[in-house]
């Protein structure tokens, strides 16, 4: 009759926490429909943006990047004012941060980046 050998137990301790590493997708793993479908919304959210602000068909940006720098250069709106549903649109920044100011409409960034619409519109008003 034979012992049995006692059976190891081990401890696992990570020395070095790594970093969680992103699965890279293969292209047969990526819904394609569903990519398009996102961007093409994000791109439709803000080319309504700027209609919203009264800007017509002709001047309307057809790709993100181009909306958002659109938005940041001529859309000068207090986001408060914005997101209560009042299209209150200012001719410059400088105007925008004297609004600000007096009316004393502030949000913060926590705030003002849960939404891309909302994100969109943040300008530096360096008070």
């Amino acid at each position: 009759m034979t012992t049995p050998t006692p059976i190891k137990t081990y401890k696992l301790v990570k020395k070095h926490p790594q970093k969680a590493k992103t699965k890279v997708l293969s292209p047969k793993e990526i819904d394609l429909d569903a990519y398009n479908s996102h961007l093409n919304s994000d791109i439709l959210k803000l080319q309504d943006l700027i209609r919203f602000y009264g800007f017509n068909n002709e001047t309307i940006p057809q790709t993100k990047s181009d909306c958002l720098l659109f938005i940041k250069l001529r859309i000068f709106a207090n986001i408060q004012d914005f997101l209560k549903g009042e299209p209150k649109k200012f001719q410059s920044r400088s105007e925008l941060k004297a609004y600000t100011l007096k009316t004393h409409k502030l949000v913060s960034k926590e705030i003002a980046k849960k939404d891309l619409l909302s994100t969109s519109l943040m300008q530096k008003l360096e008070f």
